[in-house]
Parts: C-alpha cells; structure tokens; sequence
C-alpha cells in the first residue's frame, strides 16, 4: 500500500512540472496505478494549466480515450492482472475548476457510472486520498 501511494505521490509531483501531462494530451492515459490487494485500479488524468480556452472540449475528448481504453478492453489486454477491477478515473489539477467546469465533471461522472467506472477529482495534493476513498 505504501508503494502505490508513494507512486501516486510522485506521479501528481511529477506531473505539475510544465511539458509532462496534461488533458491536452488527449489520446494518453497519463497514470496507471493499481494496489496489489485492491479491487481497484485508479487511472490518473491531471490538468496542469489555465482552465481557460478549449479545456472543456479537451477534457471531454480525454475522458472519451479513458472510457474507451476501459470499455474496448484495452486495460484488460495490456494489463491482464488487473481484469475483474472496478475502475476509478481520478482528474488531479492546481486550481480549482470554474463553476462551469464543475458542472462538467458532475456530467461527465454521472455519463461514466453508466459504464460501470467511478469518476472523481481535486487537487493534486489530494491525490491518495482520491485514490484510497470507497
């Protein structure tokens, strides 16, 4: 348990710096990271910049590609391990999101639990905390 936290630490430290990963990177999933004994694997997604501009449509095509990747069994395949985990997408940002934003992420989470995968998110400095909560 303490070595997932420790990588999901690092990778949301790692991720603040400028040029690593970001929702604009629309066709990656960012972070991969599963507890050996938990019933969960947590994919990451961080938002490093402004949430001006097209972060709304950039951040809809990013959770198509995490849907997707969970839904066509890419995980599964390029992870067998992990087959028969329920599946939570964690966003990790800097600054809070505007109140439109937030309504978004609402949508998008309710659209998500439809396929079965939870949806949450805060900042990075929550990020262990987001992965560890029921």
């Amino acid at each position: 348990m303490k070595i997932v936290r420790a990588i999901i630490s690092t990778a949301a430290l790692l991720c603040s710096q400028v040029g690593f990963a970001d929702v604009r990177d629309e066709g990656k999933i960012d972070v991969i990271a599963a507890k050996p004994d938990s019933p969960r694997v947590l994919l990451l997604m961080f938002q490093s910049s402004s949430w001006e501009g097209k972060v709304p449509e950039l951040l809809s095509r990013k959770i198509d590609t995490y849907r997707e990747f969970v839904g066509s069994g890419q995980l599964v395949s390029s992870r067998p391990h992990l087959a028969g985990r329920k599946v939570r997408i964690a966003l990790l940002y800097q600054q809070l999101p505007p109140a439109e934003i937030a309504t978004f992420l609402e949508n998008a989470k309710s659209r998500l639990a439809l396929d079965g995968i939870d949806f949450v998110w805060g900042e990075k400095s929550e990020a262990v905390k987001l992965g560890d909560t029921p």
